[in-house]
């Protein structure tokens, strides 16, 4: 009787064994698949051909041209982006009055506005500049209209109010900060004035169109004074802190400011803050995207990267930038193009493990990470009856040994 319960339960084990070695090479399966599937999203699309053309330490992830094949259907002159949570893209359209969206891998998500341009509460007539916030709530710059309008993710209009020439925007703790023709103005969610910087002009102080705004979350601001050829910080009082590049004077009839520092902007239209704390300029004269390390005290230049063109990972009059952290990538607005570009540059993700792992999460592996983890539970549970059966078993044999 006990040679047959031993042999019983020998087939049991084997069957146990041939059990996890299934779900061990099933895993193995997937984890190769999503391996596959990861080099994909990071390894830019495209021929080697393509590959080659692009500029060096640039990757081109994607190019998103709109929503189907129809001229109707795509962007035409897009002035800027912006990225939600879960890695939503949106893109302003500004000539049919409209913003488009995007899920994070590109396909198409939903449509904030379909024109035509149009004065009225809620409507829309020139798009500028968008932002959002944490909850999703898309906030446009409406130069047209002179305002400020706010929609959630799914196009419902929520509010609006009144700015001057509004051309960006932010939207940070609590506070909306947005760049206009003559200068600055901060106000709260909905829509309350908290301050006005500065006036159309060309002294340190002064602005001619601030058409870029990036807000870093001690609260700095960071301005792209566009006519004036320079980046501004500020702190979240309203305190001018530094003028990037130094050395500026203005030409007396053109109004064109100049510089005797090398390696400055041509036409700064849009900035935003990489993974540390970087900031990345889309120079749209200069058909690239430059990188400042920026201190309280000042900025040196890090990195330019792009040229123009019309290929995959050129730029021709890029207007619009925005960073998305969790995937480590910029959106730009690629306005001659009449795209937004997906792309990475070097140094811009946060270092270590977690950051890694984040990255990774938020691409395929998100998809799996579920099956995967039921397969791994499965196993663990698998191995904890094997555990318990195994220590049932001897208690049983001391326990005869006893009687015996």
């Amino acid at each position: 009787m006990r040679a047959e319960n031993a042999e019983h339960r020998g087939r049991r084990s084997d069957a146990t064994r041939t059990l996890l070695v299934a779900l061990l090479l099933l895993l193995v399966l997937l984890l190769a698949a999503l391996m596959f599937l990861v080099s994909k999203v990071v390894t830019p699309m495209g021929s080697a051909a393509v590959r080659k053309s692009i500029p060096r330490g640039l990757e081109w992830v994607r190019s998103i041209y709109g929503y189907g094949p129809k001229v109707e259907q795509q962007f035409n002159r897009p002035v800027d982006a912006a990225v939600g949570p879960g890695g939503r893209i949106w893109g302003t359209d500004a000539s049919r009055a409209r913003i488009l969206g995007f899920n994070a891998d590109g396909s198409y998500a939903t449509l904030i506005h379909s024109g035509p341009s149009a004065a009225g509460k809620g409507r829309i007539k020139r798009v500028e500049g968008i932002a959002t916030d944490a909850d999703g709530n898309v906030y446009v710059a409406d130069f047209g209209n002179e305002k400020v309008l706010v929609f959630n993710a799914g196009g419902q209009f929520l509010r609006e109010w009144s700015v001057p020439l509004p051309c960006d925007i932010a939207v940070s703790n609590g506070r909306v900060v947005v760049g206009s023709v003559p200068g600055v103005s901060v106000f709260s969610l909905d829509g309350k004035v908290l301050s006005v910087w500065g006036k159309r002009g060309k002294g340190p102080d002064e602005f001619d169109v601030a058409h870029g705004v990036a807000v870093a979350p001690d609260g700095t601001v960071y301005i792209a004074d566009t006519q004036n050829r320079r980046i501004k910080s500020y702190d979240k009082d309203g305190r001018l802190l530094w003028v990037w590049p130094q050395g500026m004077r203005t030409a007396p009839k053109s109004g064109i400011v100049a510089t005797s520092t090398p390696g400055g902007v041509q036409l700064p239209m849009s900035i935003a803050l990489d993974g540390m704390g970087r900031l990345v300029v889309a120079d749209s004269f200069g058909f690239d995207l430059v990188v400042l390390k920026v201190t309280k005290s000042g900025a040196t230049l890090a990195g330019r990267y792009g040229e123009q063109g019309s290929r995959d990972g050129l730029f021709t009059y890029a207007s619009g930038i925005a960073y998305d952290a969790e995937r480590d990538w910029f959106v730009v607005a690629d306005t001659g193009n009449d795209r937004l570009q997906v792309v990475r540059i070097p140094g811009s993700g946060s270092n270590g493990a977690a950051a890694a792992i984040r990255r990774t999460m938020s691409g395929p592996l998100a998809v799996c990470a579920v099956p995967l983890g039921l397969l791994l539970l499965a196993i663990l549970v698998a191995l904890a009856v094997r555990r318990g059966r195994r220590s049932m078993r001897g208690a049983t044999t001391g326990d005869h040994a006893d009687e015996e």
